[in-house]
């Protein structure tokens, strides 16, 4: 780390090395730590004949779905991936442990508890609060080209503790 060399710390897919090195050179990152937030600046992607889709693994954000053949871009982004560090309008982020606006802030549990939720958007708990599904790592376990599946095991937040898998795939030509 702090030189112009990969380490081949194998952090990053095979796939995705060369653009992981070429980051880590860039910005000379010094522990692992900083090369893992490098490339989750630069993302990934999985694509097909037809598109291509990109994401970075905070949020389990897709950043970009893409025609190849057209060059259209299906979805709104910034245009600008440091943006996606405090992404407030929720391009492209999974939601959750629930999505949309939680009033009163509290619900009931699978034991029969009442559970508060703490608001995030005046007196309203919206889209998971402010630990969601959006603001957190999550772990990419397999990338293939047309295919990833993302992991995040939920511990810490006001719902039961829960395992979620996330899948990206392209099948076929779409």
């Amino acid at each position: 780390y702090g030189t112009n060399e990969c380490k081949n710390c194998n952090i990053c897919p095979e796939e995705q090395r060369e653009k992981c090195r070429n980051e880590f050179i860039r910005f000379k990152a010094k522990t692992k730590e900083e090369v893992i937030k490098q490339i989750n600046k630069i993302g990934y992607k999985i694509n097909n004949e037809n598109i291509k889709i990109e994401f970075l693994t905070k949020g389990a954000t897709i950043v970009s779905i893409r025609k190849k053949e057209t060059d259209t871009e299906y979805i709104l982004s910034y245009k600008n991936l440091h943006r996606y560090e405090n992404n407030n309008y929720y391009f492209g982020a999974t939601i959750g442990r629930n999505a949309g606006r939680t009033y009163p802030t509290e619900y009931t549990n699978f034991s029969g508890n009442k559970v508060k939720l703490k608001p995030n958007e005046n007196k309203v708990y919206l889209h998971g609060g402010e630990h969601g599904l959006d603001s957190v790592e999550w772990k990419l376990s397999i990338l293939e080209p047309d295919f990833a599946l993302l992991e995040y095991t939920d511990t810490n937040s006001n719902y039961e503790k829960a395992s979620i898998n996330l899948v990206y795939q392209l099948i076929g030509k779409n």
